[in-house]
């Protein structure tokens, strides 16, 4: 535990765990990647929560904050999860969760080697929390290792192309883009009437994903923050995947159009 403590904003601060027999009878002491402190927790057949660091009236001035760690585990059963408890007394609790599929917030499931969390939290202004807790979550049996986590202010650690507001908005946007497209597809394809707008909406949207997928890529090679590159990804899997398996459907349709009216025009 640590009681009263006063950290700086402008750095990253490592963060202590509790004592084992604190933790429980299933945590042991580890070692990270680099040598740094960690705790290996062994899972059992049933879900089961544990409490690794309790940090009670942290004093900061930042609203926005974010603890990152690094994460290693094996045999994994169901999706577990660190999470990160703020509790703002009066104005009750709330959680981040690695229930992600991609990135720092990806879940905990299977088997793997050495990789980075993060558990942002975004309060209101003035808000200041009066306990912080981060916990590992397992639905079932699974080894895990966390090494030191830190905390650092978000609005100055999250330094990429974008901020995490501004990354809202280009998914939003990417994804608004994205919808109109499908919708002048549908309806152009439903009309029957233009092939050649048709298709080359649907190859427009083909190229958009694509190019979505290679910056995203790019931009996890880079090692951009979570809110860079997920998005980017997002959009490309989506526009790749749903306009591409319906290409050949669309192409379809208007051969049949055109069969159609070839047979009406012989008929006559």
């Amino acid at each position: 535990m640590s009681a009263n403590t006063s950290w700086a904003t402008d750095s990253t601060v490592n963060l202590n765990f509790s004592p084992i027999e604190e933790i429980g009878d299933r945590a042991t002491s580890a070692k990270g990647p680099n040598g740094e402190a960690a705790v290996e927790v062994v899972g059992s057949e049933k879900s089961s929560s544990t409490l690794l660091i309790a940090c009670d009236a942290p004093e900061f001035s930042t609203h926005q904050y974010v603890i990152r760690g690094r994460v290693k585990y094996e045999g994994v059963v169901g999706d577990g999860y660190l999470e990160l408890l703020n509790d703002f007394g009066d104005k009750k609790v709330y959680f981040t969760r690695t229930l992600g599929q991609f990135g720092g917030l990806k879940k905990l499931q299977g088997t793997s080697d050495w990789r980075e969390f993060e558990l942002p939290f975004h309060a209101n202004p003035g808000m200041k929390p009066v306990k912080l807790s981060l916990n590992l979550v397992l639905k079932g049996e699974g080894k895990v290792i966390v090494s030191q986590p830190r905390f650092s202010n978000l609005a100055e650690s999250a330094a990429g192309w974008w901020t995490n507001q501004q990354g809202g908005i280009v998914g939003g946007v990417v994804g608004s883009l994205l919808g109109i497209l499908g919708g002048l597809i549908g309806w152009s394809a439903a009309l029957g009437k233009s092939r050649k707008l048709t298709m080359g909406l649907c190859h427009a949207g083909i190229a958009i994903g694509c190019v979505c997928l290679a910056t995203g890529a790019i931009a996890a090679v880079l090692q951009q923050p979570f809110h860079v590159y997920y998005p980017l990804l997002l959009a490309g899997i989506i526009s790749v995947s749903v306009i591409g398996a319906n290409l050949r459907t669309v192409s379809q349709r208007f051969q049949a159009d055109e069969f159609r009216r070839m047979q009406a025009i012989d008929a006559v």
